[in-house]
Formats: structure tokens, sequence, C-alpha cells
């Protein structure tokens, strides 16, 4: 029998982008470059699983405006968030992490649900921390959009797992009760998390991250009242974001971005970029929004690694080092104190030069210079740290 690729919630072909209402009809909405329709009989194949809920049906007047009043995102975050949620509706590129921080009150939770809502439905809109490696691929194999809520942190193989899983990859496993069949899940989603306080810090997450910081609502609604707003008002919402996303694609293929100034997340960028010119803005405004947004998450995470402030310490009062790693792990030890003795602090010169390496890119992106040999010399492995002029 013929064999055809199949599709969870979102999929493409040379018609265009689809994405599954997941209706009993089994209707898909086709968006091209000229618009978005409703189509019986979609040309790609989905597959679907019990748990899976239809988005809502879009009006073909479509209103993006009332999103707002059903999130809590600042005003100047507001593009950033709607680029994210036209980036989830495409499959053939990396996905860029959505990070939602605040104190209690601040409606993340309920922010997050809408976002599902208009993304990927499922019975289980927001989960917990996943408790292994493991969990997460399972996640996201039955899941387009991976949603945690309440995170306090994460460990070491979590991030990773989260990162292979935002640009794409994958895992294997021995197949249970056999010996030697191996079992492959292919994973591609893009994330939302949040919490009260950041989680993400590694600067190989965070560089895939749109970190905000949600304010305190002041106005409160009960369940009910946000249940029938929701009901209400996502046909139209839904709508205005199909039109914005064809709008946006229409715009992809003018959008030129030097490749010195694109970011590890270029394709994200290019989106966005396009995103803001179909909205009537100037070409560059969205960039430097997603720019700053990163280095302000950067320096957040510098300011939770004891030695990353500490390099930055130090060339705040010595401009530059130029020697060994060695040397300046004995350097660096005039800023170890009693509140960072702890496992962040490296034990000896070569897990200093394993930290240096991972924190190299967000030192850069902050203007430092920040630079290790690739072979050691006589005396050991030479590095640079200084301020870029």
């Amino acid at each position: 029998s013929p064999e055809y690729e199949c599709f969870r919630r979102i999929g493409k072909d040379t018609n265009g982008y689809w994405i599954d209402l997941v209706d009993d009809l089994w209707r898909a909405i086709r968006i091209t470059t000229n618009g978005w329709q409703i189509i019986d009989q979609p040309t790609v194949k989905f597959i679907r699983n019990k748990h899976m809920r239809p988005l809502p049906i879009p009006k073909f007047e479509g209103l993006i405006d009332p999103i707002w009043n059903l999130v809590n995102i600042p005003i100047e975050d507001r593009e950033l968030v709607l680029a994210w949620i036209l980036e989830a509706y495409r499959l053939d590129t990396p996905y860029p992490v959505l990070e939602l921080t605040g104190e209690q009150g601040s409606a993340k939770s309920s922010t997050q649900y809408v976002l599902k809502m208009l993304i990927d439905p499922y019975h289980l809109m927001l989960r917990s921390i996943p408790k292994n490696v493991e969990d997460v691929y399972i996640a996201a194999k039955n899941n387009h959009l991976i949603s945690l809520e309440n995170l306090s942190k994460i460990t070491n193989d979590i991030s990773d797992a989260l990162c292979t899983v935002s640009t794409g990859g994958g895992t294997a496993a021995r197949t249970l009760f056999t010996n030697d069949e191996e079992t492959i899940i292919d994973a591609h989603n893009p994330i939302v998390i949040n919490g009260i306080a950041a989680v993400i810090l590694r600067q190989d997450l965070l560089d895939r991250t749109i970190c905000l910081n949600l304010p305190t609502i002041s106005e409160r609604f009960t369940e009910l009242e946000m249940e029938k707003s929701i009901n209400q008002q996502l046909p139209d919402i839904f709508a205005g974001l199909l039109t914005l996303f064809s709008q946006t694609l229409a715009n992809i293929p003018n959008i030129k971005i030097e490749q010195t100034e694109l970011p590890r997340m270029a394709d994200f960028a290019v989106l966005g970029e396009a995103m803001s010119m179909a909205l009537g803005n100037d070409q560059g405004q969205w960039l430097n929004l997603y720019n700053q947004n990163r280095r302000d998450a950067i320096r957040r995470t510098i300011d939770s690694s004891p030695v990353a402030a500490a390099c930055r310490d130090l060339i705040e009062i010595e401009t530059s080092y130029k020697g060994t790693i060695q040397g300046l792990f004995k350097k660096l030890d005039m800023f170890k104190t009693d509140a960072n003795k702890s496992d962040n602090w490296p034990r000896s010169a070569r897990g200093l030069g394993d930290i240096l390496r991972r924190i190299a890119p967000a030192f850069r992106t902050l203007g430092y210079i920040l630079s290790i040999d690739n072979k050691p010399r006589r005396d050991g492995i030479h590095c640079v740290l200084e301020k870029s002029t």
C-alpha cells in the first residue's frame, strides 16, 4: 500500500502549511502567502491521540487585539509573543522556548493556558516538570506544544533535553520486553514554561529562550468569567493570527539581515522581522527588541553563576586577562566566598575551562571577549578575557 508522511497538529506540503482542527470531520486549515482556508479533505495526513482537543473554529474577520485582554503580557513584549505563536505554526525551523516568570498572582498559568488553546489544545493543558529525560520525549511525542508550569528548577539533563526538543532531535532506548530492539522517538516541539523565579540558567538553552517577566494584576476574574471570555474571543483571535501568519509568510522573502547580525535562532529572527513589517513597523525594530531581551536574560544568568559573575568582576577591576586557565583559576579565587562554595564553583582549572566554554557566547553578546585556545601550549591552555573595543 502507499506510504504517507504523517503529522501531529502541524503539517506542511507543497500546498502550504496545515493546522489540524482536530474536529470530528477531520478538517484542517491551509495557510499560504495568499491567505488561509478551512479544507474538508486535507492533502496531508494527520494522526491524533485521544487526549487532543479541537482548536477554535476561526472567524474570517479576525482580530488579534482581544488576546491582550486574556493574557498578561507587558506591552513592550507583545510582538515577541506574537512571533513565538506564529513560529509554533511552522514545523521546518527550530523553535524558541518561551519562559514566563513573575510573582504569585501575575496570571502566568492562565496566560499559558490561552497560548496553549491557540496552538495545541490538550486534555492536560499544563503539566509539572518531567521527572526524567524520558518523560520529556514522551510529552513531545504526544503533544505539539510542551507546556510546563510552576517550575522551581530544572536539572542539567532536563535542560539538555529541552534544547534538543526545541531545535529537533531524538532519543533511543531499549524496547520494553526485548533484548536487542530499540524504540526511537523523534522530537521537534515548541515549549512554554512558567515559574516564580527564572529556571533557565544554562547558556545553551537560554540562547534559545524568550524570557518574559509578567507584572502583577490588579483586576481579577472568576474562572467562569474567564472561560466565557476565552470561548467568545478565541475564534476571532485565532483568525487574526492566521491572517498575520499568511502576511508574514509573504514578507519572509523580502527580509534581508546581515549574517553578522543574525542571532542563533536565525529563522525565528527572520520570521519576527517579517511579522513586524506586516504590522506596519520598520525593518530592524523587532530584531532590536529580540536582541535586548536576550541581553537582559544573559545578565540575569551571569548574576546567578558565581564563576561568570567573578569573571565579569575581574574584567571590571583589571580590564583584561591573558594567560593560562590555571592562572585565571588562581585569580578568581579572590572572588570565592562562603556563598558560592558549592558544586557551581570549579574544583580545578579543567573544570573552569569547561565553564568558560559554556559562558563564552553569553559574554560575547554582552560586549566582552572570552576565547579559549583549542590546543595546549607548554604551560597549559591559554585564554583571553577582556572588554571588546
